[in-house]
């Protein structure tokens, strides 16, 4: 028979597959029964996190779930739901910033840190109280060094220059709704030059990564 954290793990697990499908399925309701069923499963995966304080992989799903709630509650757009989702960002990224202490050599820690970063300039964007925009600037412009620090130990793979293509485009983002044309366009710019370095080199590409650089060779005509 199972121990009974062993039992408690098992159950989360089960909840939470149901809950990603939920959230993309997307029927009436749905959001809500997702919210129900990752909310659940955080509150197992605290209790086996409680009972294996030293588990990496525990703290990491934690971490996880707390990240999906966060996205839920950014989709659902009820009063509030903002600010119970940048508050479960900031808890992610603290977990998985201390998963990095204890691992600084594991790009999967690095890039874990990274997505919490920019999720959480996400939803400070979307909470938009008095200084949120500052700090979103700060999560996004850090998620992306880390992005360039996975792509520099990694130059050859398609994943870690997609995550840094998805770094500049969210700062793109960021600058255009705030009307800072000029970082905007500059931010493209970058984007442009180094997915254009990586297709001259006759780098790895996966075929978003193609399609994107066919959208930004219209924009940034070559001499």
């Amino acid at each position: 028979n199972p121990s009974p954290v062993l039992a408690l793990r098992y159950v989360a697990d089960s909840l939470s597959m149901p809950a990603g499908f939920l959230a993309r399925r997307a029927h009436d309701g749905d959001q809500d029964l997702a919210l129900r069923h990752d909310q659940r499963s955080l509150y197992l995966l605290e209790r086996v996190a409680e009972a294996s304080p030293l588990s990496g992989r525990v703290l990491r799903d934690v971490a996880a779930t707390l990240l999906n709630l966060a996205e839920l509650l950014l989709q659902r757009q009820q009063p509030g739901d903002a600010d119970k989702a940048v508050a479960h960002c900031h808890r992610a990224l603290e977990i998985f910033r201390r998963l990095l202490a204890a691992e600084p050599a594991s790009a999967q820690a690095l890039r874990d840190v990274s997505v919490a970063e920019a999720r959480l300039a996400d939803s400070l964007v979307t909470r938009a109280f008095k200084g949120d925009a500052e700090q979103a600037l700060e999560h996004y412009q850090e998620s992306l060094a880390l992005n360039k620090r996975l792509l520099a130990a990694n130059p050859d793979s398609a994943q870690a220059l997609r995550d840094v293509s998805v770094s500049h485009f969210k700062l793109f983002q960021f600058h255009w709704q705030l009307g800072d044309s000029q970082a905007a366009e500059a931010t493209l710019a970058q984007c442009f030059a180094m997915v254009d370095s990586f297709a001259q080199q006759g780098r790895p590409m996966d075929s978003q990564l193609r399609g994107l650089h066919e959208q930004l060779k219209a924009l940034f005509p070559r001499p």
